[in-house]
């Protein structure tokens, strides 16, 4: 298998691991606090699907971040709510957000699931324009310097895409634990 299948296989199953991870959250659960300062289940979606846009459209394509997937798709009509200039940076993706601005956005699930379903179309239609030259050459962007990233590449920005939903899907499995809603899977929390 070529980078660019590998890539799109790392990136699907991890999509789809964040998909079930929020999938049996119950609408007044998915966006309560499981304690004080502690995210809800809709906001740490919010930032794994806020960070995949920013990833493959504003650092990999190198697009102003109002062209984003978000703001192509009118989320910030739907739900009233923009994101572009909160949190560090004013990047909007979730990152250095304090408490009011977590409270602020919105989680709601339909819309939330309609945005993953629109950036799941995104690694396949840009992987296909790519050569193996294009996903390996070192390019340089501003937000990642500002992280202290030196440099990238396509392909290690893609492969963060696939980390980044595996971190936070374990983050909402631990959330549901905290809600009542253990994770079956987990030794210790079957029948009895």
């Amino acid at each position: 298998m070529d980078q660019k299948g590998t890539l799109r296989i790392l990136i699907a199953e991890s999509s789809g691991k964040l998909r079930r991870a929020v999938g049996n959250v119950p609408e007044d659960l998915f966006g309560k606090r499981p304690g004080p300062h502690l995210n809800p289940v809709g906001f740490i979606y919010f930032h794994v699907l806020r960070s995949w846009d920013e990833d493959i459209n504003v650092i990999c394509r190198d697009q102003p971040p109002e062209s984003d997937t978000w703001h192509k798709a009118g989320l910030s009509d739907a739900l009233a709510y923009e994101p572009l200039g909160r949190g560090r940076g004013g990047r909007g993706v979730g990152v250095g957000f304090d408490d009011a601005e977590v409270d602020a956005v919105p989680k709601r699930r339909d819309v939330l699931i309609r945005y993953h379903d629109l950036l799941d179309a995104e690694p396949a239609a840009y992987l296909d324009a790519l050569t193996n030259d294009d996903l390996n050459r070192a390019e340089e962007h501003e937000i990642l310097k500002a992280r202290g990233v030196d440099g990238f590449t396509v392909a290690s920005q893609l492969r963060m895409i696939a980390l980044h939903h595996a971190e936070h899907s374990g983050d909402i499995k631990f959330v549901k634990g905290m809600l009542g809603m253990p994770d079956p899977t987990y030794p210790g929390t079957g029948q009895r």
